[in-house]
């Protein structure tokens, strides 16, 4: 999925600029695409498949607040262009979000029951680093 989808050459400049200041440097993006799709034999989607996309389809968006790879400003850039999105922030809450709280998954499939979640919020505690 990951090398199909491919980097736009104005990402891949922005990524470089970025992870020359970045803690991490691009670490999080690692191996891809530092692994041209070719070398793993899938067909890169181009430009056209990286286009976006609007919807008139209910669709749920989650975000982490903590997440290195799906920032919460992403999703709601995304969202906005859905004019049926709903959207759930969890705070503290990083990249595999649906095994964070069972909480997030009784609001997924609230959505996908189409009722209300409830909250546009969910809360984790934050996390407990080591000494």
């Amino acid at each position: 999925m990951d090398a199909a989808s491919g980097i736009s050459p104005r990402r891949a400049r922005r990524v470089a600029r970025q992870a020359k200041t970045s803690l991490l440097g691009d670490a999080l993006n690692f191996p891809i695409p530092h692994i041209d799709a070719a070398v793993l034999g899938v067909p890169e989607l181009g430009e056209a498949f990286r286009q976006p996309v609007t919807s008139d389809v209910p669709a749920l968006f989650l975000s982490g607040t903590l997440d290195g790879r799906t920032y919460p400003e992403s999703a709601a850039e995304i969202a906005s262009r859905f004019s049926r999105a709903t959207r759930l922030i969890v705070e503290n809450g990083g990249h595999n979000l649906l095994e964070a709280d069972p909480a997030i998954g009784a609001a997924v499939v609230a959505f996908m029951q189409a009722k209300p979640l409830g909250t546009t919020t969910i809360r984790l505690p934050p996390p407990k680093f080591l000494h």
